[in-house]
């Protein structure tokens, strides 16, 4: 879709912001200091010149730009199973060129007006290539950033619906391991994107079932990748700080003690932090999760407290996640239990 790019120079802005940091980049050597106080405000022919130049290649139409990626992803080959190499490549950068401007929320208002949302959403559905599903997810999630209009459009659309199929797709059934982490990892982004600080999208995912549906594809430990789970808790403590409705939803579905079997079935490890969070936002929203974590024998969240606040004393890396367990301990026990844990972990 576009020309070579020289390697060796800035990369063509493609607004006045990205004129005035490239413009920067250009003459960021020179030495200012040195120069004539008395032409600073001057600039000299062959600087100008360059300018011009520049900004006469801004002069693109931008729209054009836009509808020459839908048209390639929307040619037969992006949902031939046989399609070549090189048409897959073709279509990569196609989402590439696409990107490089509905970063502007003015040109990702204008690509759902020429019909940009009707190919990604047939790219999601009906695409056998999983570059292409997960690029088309990935751009769905950049243009929903912070733009309600993008995200009260890929609402209406049905789009919550699509990206959780991808994500529920994503497992295979006969071993229950994910087929491809990076699709599953751009659905569940996508989904995060409409769905945060926008009460329609959070509405819809509640009523797709999706909080059972996240536990079941990108939390429990036989269908998920580290990764996966870390997106998975990080969304899921996110919204539920959003939304007293969306906390109750994960806790009715005993997402608490899910989250507590996880933390007790393996020696520690990095992904925990995101885990244990989760753990706490529910928790601090749901009292009744509180009650059967605090007094299930088979859960011993006592016990779990204990052992990681001695595994973690004094690992300055680790000492968020510690924050986190002290936390949940002062919910479920009160200060006075955490004081004297705290007076044990440091004989």
């Amino acid at each position: 879709m576009a020309g070579q790019e020289d390697p060796n120079q800035p990369r063509q802005p493609h607004d006045l912001e990205g004129l005035l940091k490239f413009c920067m980049h250009a003459t960021q050597s020179e030495d200012a200091p040195n120069r004539d106080s008395q032409n600073d405000n001057q600039m000299d022919p062959e600087r100008l010149r360059w300018l011009q130049e520049a900004m006469s290649g801004m002069t693109v139409d931008v729209v054009s730009q836009l509808v020459e990626g839908i048209k390639i992803l929307s040619q037969p080959y992006v949902f031939d199973p046989n399609a070549t190499d090189d048409e897959i490549t073709e279509a990569e950068e196609a989402f590439e060129a696409i990107a490089d401007w509905v970063g502007n929320i003015d040109m990702a208002n204008n690509f759902q007006k020429i019909g940009g949302f009707v190919v990604l959403k047939r790219c999601i559905k009906s695409s056998p290539h999983s570059l292409i599903r997960w690029n088309a997810a990935d751009t769905v999630a950049e243009l929903s950033q912070n733009n309600p209009y993008c995200q009260e459009h890929f609402v209406k659309d049905g789009f919550i619906q699509d990206l959780i199929i991808m994500l529920q797709n994503e497992v295979v059934n006969d071993n229950e391991n994910i087929r491809n982490e990076k699709c599953s990892l751009k659905s569940l982004y996508a989904i995060s994107c409409i769905v945060r600080d926008y009460a329609p999208g959070l509405e819809t995912f509640l009523a797709l079932n999706g909080p059972e549906i996240l536990l079941q594809c990108a939390i429990q430990p036989h269908t998920t990748t580290q990764r996966l789970r870390t997106k998975a808790c990080f969304f899921v403590s996110a919204i539920s700080c959003e939304s007293q409705e969306a906390a109750k939803a994960f806790s009715d579905m005993g997402l608490a003690r899910q989250l507590l079997v996880l933390l007790q079935q393996a020696e520690h490890q990095q992904v925990d932090e995101h885990v244990v969070k989760a753990l706490l936002t529910l928790l601090r929203n749901d009292k009744s999760a509180q009650r059967e974590c605090k007094e299930s024998r088979e859960l011993n969240l006592e016990g779990l407290l204990d052992a990681r606040k001695k595994d973690l004393k004094d690992k300055e890396e680790f000492q968020e996640e510690l924050d986190y367990y002290i936390e949940i301990e002062n919910l479920c026990y009160g200060h006075d239990k955490s004081s004297m844990s705290d007076t044990e972990v440091n004989r």
